[in-house]
C-alpha cells in the first residue's frame, strides 16, 4: 500500500496516541509480522510513545536444547534425518546437523512433510524432526498417519502468550496476534487471555489497522480480541486441522 494512502491512518494512531499519554507497549508474536515490519519500516512511522517489540516468533529459537542434542546424536549414529533448513545450523552440545552431515551424517534438508515422506522410500528408518507453530503441526499429523517416524517438537501458539503474561517480566498493553495461526484456531481461544489484542494479516494495510485498533482498545480501557484479518481468520479456525492435531 502507497505512503500517502496510508497517511489518514498514521495520523489516526498519532492522535490516539496523544490521547493515550503515556507509553505503550505492543508485541508481535508471530515471526512473519516481526519481518514485515522490519521490511516495511512500521516502528518508523510510529509515534515516539508506541513501542513495538517482538514475541517468542520464531519456531527454532523456542526449540529446547536437549532436543537439538538428541536428534544430532541420532544423526552421528546413522539414523537419517530430515527437517526443515533453517534448524540445520540451530548448534547443540555435540554440534549441528549440518555439522553431522559434514561429518557423513545422512542428513537432510526438506521444504515440507511431502519431501520427508519421499525420502522415506529411499530410507525407510528416516527420522523426520518436525517443529513449528500451529500452522505446521497438521501436515506432521497426517504425515504420522501415514508412518512417517517423527520426532516432534512442535508448539502450540497460544499457551507460549499465556506464558509470556505469567512472566510479567515486559509489560504489554496489546498483542499483535499471528494471522496464520488464526487460521487454524480461530478466534475463540484467545479471548481466555482478557487482553487487547487483534489479530492482523501481513500487508502494511493489515498492520497499520491492527495497530490503531489496538490503540483505541487501550484508549478506551478495552480488552477485546478484534479479528482485522477477516478475509482469512473465522470465529471457527479451520475446524478439519483443528481436529487433526487434537489426534
Amino acid at each position: 500500500m502507497k505512503r500517502k494512502s496510508i497517511n489518514p491512518l498514521i495520523e489516526k494512531i498519532k492522535n490516539t496516541a496523544a490521547e493515550i499519554g503515556r507509553d505503550v507497549v505492543l508485541m508481535e508474536v508471530c515471526g512473519t509480522h516481526t519481518q514485515a515490519i522490519s521490511e516495511k519500516g512500521i516502528r518508523n512511522i510510529l509515534p515516539k510513545n508506541i513501542k513495538l517489540i517482538s514475541g517468542p516468533g520464531c519456531p527454532v529459537c523456542v526449540t529446547a536444547q536437549e532436543d537439538i542434542d538428541m536428534v544430532v546424536h541420532l544423526a552421528l549414529s546413522g539414523i537419517p534425518i530430515a527437517t526443515y533448513g533453517d534448524m540445520l545450523r540451530v548448534p547443540g552440545n555435540f554440534g549441528s546437523l549440518e555439522e553431522a552431515r559434514s561429518a557423513g551424517a545422512k542428513v537432510f534438508s526438506v521444504y515440507s512433510v511431502e519431501d520427508a515422506l519421499r525420502l522415506r522410500k529411499q530410507h525407510p528408518n528416516l527420522v523426520f524432526f518436525g517443529l513449528g507453530f500451529d500452522t505446521t503441526a497438521p501436515m506432521t499429523a497426517v504425515a504420522l498417519e501415514e508412518g512417517l517416524i517423527t520426532y516432534s517438537v512442535h508448539k502450540l501458539f497460544l499457551p507460549a502468550m499465556e506464558a509470556l503474561l505469567e512472566m510479567n517480566e515486559t509489560k504489554i498493553d496489546g498483542f499483535i496476534s499471528p494471522g496464520h495461526v488464526s487460521a487454524i484456531a480461530g478466534i475463540e481461544p484467545y479471548r481466555r487471555m482478557k487482553m487487547a489484542q487483534v489479530i492482523t494479516g501481513f500487508e502494511t494495510e493489515d498492520l497499520i489497522v491492527g495497530i490503531y485498533m489496538l490503540l483505541r482498545q487501550i484508549a478506551e480501557g478495552r480488552r477485546e480480541v478484534e479479528n482485522e484479518y477477516k478475509r482469512a481468520v473465522k470465529e471457527e479456525g479451520n475446524l478439519v486441522a483443528q481436529k487433526i492435531i487434537s489426534k
